[in-house]
């Protein structure tokens, strides 16, 4: 059976996700990138899932880390905090970004909304992606605000 793809792509692109900044690892392995295709997987134990390209440092240093992983929560009006993760940096990955290190040894944006601290239950790959659920260890809610929402034009990009 075929479709229109351009046709299920617009309509992919409707379902809405939000941005968030990942950092995978700890202490000096530690790995940020941005992500939108997270969601929360679980209530007991407390779980997110997120989505994770394959070809991203960020999955090298999860497995250094034991799995470990933290979210921050961006707000809807501070776009502008996303901005270091865009440009390739090697001796900071986190720019002139103002973070944090939560009880467990991760790493989050001081200027975000909410942060949850996770480690990998478990994953599994799906086209070029890794679905890394992680169990919730730690989090903690830093500000009150809506987080930025994110809707695509197309659902076969990003």
């Amino acid at each position: 059976m075929s479709f229109d793809r351009d046709a299920v792509g617009r309509a992919l692109g409707r379902i809405p996700s939000g941005l968030f900044l990942c950092a995978c690892g700890r202490g000096p392995t530690v790995v940020p990138f941005i992500a939108s295709w997270v969601m929360q997987a679980s209530f007991e134990p407390p779980a997110i899932s997120v989505a994770i390209e394959e070809s991203r440092a960020a999955l090298d240093a999860l497995e250094a880390s034991d799995g470990h992983f933290t979210l921050s929560i961006l707000p809807e009006l501070r776009h502008d905090l996303m901005k270091p993760f865009f440009q390739k940096n090697d001796t900071d990955p986190f720019g002139d970004s103002k973070i944090a290190a939560s009880p467990h040894g991760g790493t989050y944006l001081a200027e975000s909304l909410a942060w949850l601290d996770c480690r990998k239950l478990t994953e599994c790959s799906v086209g070029k992606h890794r679905v890394i659920v992680g169990e919730i260890l730690d989090g903690n809610v830093l500000a009150e605000g809506a987080p930025i929402v994110h809707l695509r034009k197309h659902g076969f990009s990003y």
